[in-house]
């Protein structure tokens, strides 16, 4: 005779299994990322909030802008980015203890506001930067002994002498990427793990050890999340590392490649990447970021392009529009960046233009600190306290354009082209009628060349939507509901 106590068992293994079913899964499938089965295409932005007046490494937990102390950021920006059809968002840095205090950061509550109960839910890639895992040795000529590789006219090898050290914070790497999955590899928000940002060069691209550790550290984040993709982000530099790291085949544990694409022009889109990325690689694709910024000059000075940046947005729309007409290459992307960052030039306390020319982009120059879909109104008064302070975040043209691209709404409201005036606070940005719509002091002919350093890390116009995100339908609430009546009706039946 069976046992109550057996049927509850039977009977609650059912439950799980019906909780179980509700679990958003992600795969890549022909290269598609997949939620569920179904194909996802990423209409996501790149999210580093870090507060004018901040030092990143000083204030953030090394880049963590994730957890409970910043919740007024995200309450500031997570409405905005869900009224504009945001469904993903990148982020570039997550620890789970305070680096300090020792103390455990509380990044759940992150999490559930991206969520919102599954109603038009937003997914977020959670990045961990590791370092590049070992020291080379650089050759003029191919070294007469031991494993080396070519990159351009050097040779390198790994240095043996510093091994011991660089195994061991290999490990340590290894082992907070494999405990961040562990612990929020269940949570319906997330959508994936990146291990680490930008770590190829020259001397990376060619070792396969290094290759071989990635790929081991995807395998170890699979184990702990296995319903979420693994992935790593890498500079554009035209497939010399994707060839290169293929070449290795070891690479067996990784979904995706992300690609930091700073390439072409408004009339171009990204050129061949798509192309080139189908004949190089296997995995599925990511554009992890892709953008310009919202600047120019005037007479020389530093000022934004006409029309709220209008500029900006066109460019962006040709590189979406890009992306969406490869769909079947690549997934998505992530737009660079949410919100200007200040402390990426010179000093953290006002926003500054960049010497670097750029013909590529419509307003001709790199400048670093100004790539946000939207601006920052800062009390300059009280730049210092950046802790506590509430920036207003102020929307530019690209804002609304990429929401029409994603989805949002239908039509762009023409206040969105109304110039901003806001402060930098060592001066004033205004948006000059003067400026040029495009600055060309480089040959326009050229490829984007530079990327924004990486991460290692008037009133705000809401227009209504009227279209959703994609694949966001489902309702938590629903689910919830259905998971209670089973369990109460399960419960009865046994006892």
């Amino acid at each position: 005779m069976v046992s109550k106590y057996t049927t509850a068992a039977v009977v609650f293994g059912l439950l799980f299994q019906f909780i179980s079913a509700q679990t958003s899964t992600w795969t890549i499938n022909n290269r598609q990322v997949t939620k569920d089965g179904e194909t996802f295409l990423v209409k996501g932005v790149n999210y580093a909030p870090l507060p004018p007046g901040a030092i990143v490494t000083e204030a953030t937990q090394w880049g963590d802008l994730f957890h409970s102390e910043w919740a007024h950021l995200h309450d500031r920006d997570i409405p905005l980015m869900r009224e504009a059809g945001v469904n993903a968002i990148r982020i570039y840095q997550l620890q789970l203890k305070d680096p300090i205090s020792k103390q455990d950061l509380d990044h759940k509550s992150f999490f559930d506001k991206l969520y919102n109960n599954g109603d038009h839910p937003i997914y977020v890639m959670i990045t961990y930067a590791i370092g590049n895992g070992f020291n080379y040795l650089t050759f003029d000529t191919k070294p007469a002994t031991g494993d080396s590789w070519q990159s351009g006219d050097k040779w390198y090898q790994i240095d043996q002498s510093k091994e011991t050290d660089n195994a061991l914070q290999r490990e340590i790497d290894s082992n907070i990427v494999a405990e961040i999955a562990s612990e929020y590899g269940s949570h319906p928000a997330v959508m994936g793990f990146v291990i680490g940002n930008e770590q190829n060069n020259a001397e990376t691209r060619g070792n396969c050890e290094f290759w071989k550790w990635i790929d081991s550290i995807a395998a170890r984040v699979r184990e702990n999340a296995p319903t979420k993709l693994t992935s790593t982000t890498i500079v554009d530099d035209d497939f010399l590392t994707v060839k290169a790291a293929q070449d290795c085949n070891v690479l067996t544990h990784l979904d995706l490649w992300g690609i930091n694409a700073y390439r072409g022009r408004v009339d171009t889109g990204f050129d061949k990447l798509f192309e080139d990325f189908a004949t190089n690689a296997p995995q599925g694709l990511l554009i992890t970021e892709f953008g310009c910024p919202a600047s120019t000059r005037d007479n020389g000075n530093f000022v934004m392009m006409p029309q709220n940046s209008k500029s900006q947005g066109d460019y962006l729309k040709v590189h979406w529009e890009d992306i969406v007409a490869h769909s079947t290459i690549c997934s998505g992307g992530f737009a660079f960046s949410w919100v200007d960052e200040w402390w990426k030039l010179n000093s953290e306390t006002v926003q500054d233009g960049h010497d670097t020319q750029n013909g590529a982009f419509p307003g001709g120059y790199a400048d670093e600190e100004s790539y946000g879909l939207v601006a920052l109104n800062v009390d300059c008064s009280k730049i210092s306290e950046w802790a506590t302070r509430e920036d207003q975040a102020l929307p530019r043209a690209v804002y609304f354009i990429m929401g029409q691209m994603f989805g949002a709404w239908t039509e762009i409201p023409s206040q969105a082209l109304l110039p901003i005036n806001y402060p930098r606070c060592n001066g004033q940005w205004v948006g000059s009628e003067n400026a040029p719509n495009a600055v060309t002091p480089v040959d326009p002919q050229q490829p984007v060349t530079s990327v924004p350093i990486s991460e290692n890390n008037p009133s705000v116009v809401n227009t209504p939507s009227t279209g959703t995100n994609n694949n966001q339908n489902s309702s938590a609430t629903g689910v919830v509901s259905s998971v209670v009546v089973v369990a109460i009706s399960l419960f009865a039946l046994v006892f």
